[in-house]
C-alpha cells in the first residue's frame, strides 16, 4: 500500500521467498496464497522487475497489482486481504502509517522489526513482528560520507544502506502459515 521501490521502501525479496515457503507448506493443505501489491512504481524498470521478481522468487502464487492511487482499488485491497505485510528494511520509512492503516482495518500485520514498526505492531497483539538486522556499526561509514560529500544523492544513500538489512526469511514464512 503505497510507493513499490526496492531501495526506497522494502525490498521484496524476504517477502518473496517466504511467502514461496508458505505456499510450498500450505499445498498440502489445498490452501493457496494470493498476493496482492497495492501501490504504484516509481518508473516502468521497477515495475518489471517487481514483476520478474515475483515470477522468479514465488512461483506458485498468484501476484495481482492495483493502483494505489485510485482510492477504489485502495478500498477493494483493504476489503479482499486476510493479512497485511510490509517488511520495511529502510532508513527513511521512519514512521510508517499504513500497518497502524491494517491494524484500523481488522488485519493482522506481519511487519518488520524495524524503526516504528516497533512500537506501532506489538508481537502477538496486532500480529507478528519480524527479526531484522542491519550490518556491523562502521559498515555504513562509507555510504553515509559518499551522501555527506554530495557523490550520492539521498536516493542513492537510502538504496546503499537498505542493502545492508535482512529480515528473517523463516519466521515470516511461518507468520504466514
Amino acid at each position: 500500500m503505497g510507493r513499490l521501490s526496492f531501495h526506497a521502501k522494502a525490498h521484496l525479496l524476504a517477502m518473496y521467498q517466504a511467502l514461496q515457503k508458505a505456499a510450498t507448506t500450505l499445498a498440502a493443505t489445498g490452501k493457496k496464497i494470493v498476493l496482492v501489491r497495492c501501490g504504484w512504481h516509481p518508473n516502468d524498470f521497477i515495475e518489471k522487475a517487481y514483476k520478474n521478481a515475483a515470477a522468479q522468487d514465488c512461483p506458485d502464487l498468484k501476484v495481482i497489482t492495483l493502483d494505489g492511487r485510485q482510492a477504489s482499488e485502495r478500498q477493494t485491497a483493504w476489503a479482499g486481504i486476510d493479512v497485511f505485510c510490509s517488511l520495511s528494511d529502510n532508513i527513511q520509512d521512519t514512521f510508517g502509517i499504513v500497518p497502524i492503516e491494517a491494524v484500523a482495518a481488522g488485519l493482522p500485520v506481519v511487519a518488520s522489526d524495524w524503526d516504528s514498526f516497533k512500537d506501532t505492531v506489538r508481537r502477538g497483539v496486532e500480529g507478528f513482528r519480524i527479526s531484522t538486522c542491519m550490518a556491523q556499526a562502521g559498515l555504513t561509514t562509507d555510504p553515509a560520507l559518499r551522501h555527506a560529500h554530495e557523490v550520492d544523492t539521498y536516493d542513492m544513500y537510502c538504496g546503499h544502506t537498505c542493502s545492508l538489512v535482512s529480515v528473517d526469511i523463516e519466521p515470516t514464512a511461518r507468520a504466514f502459515v
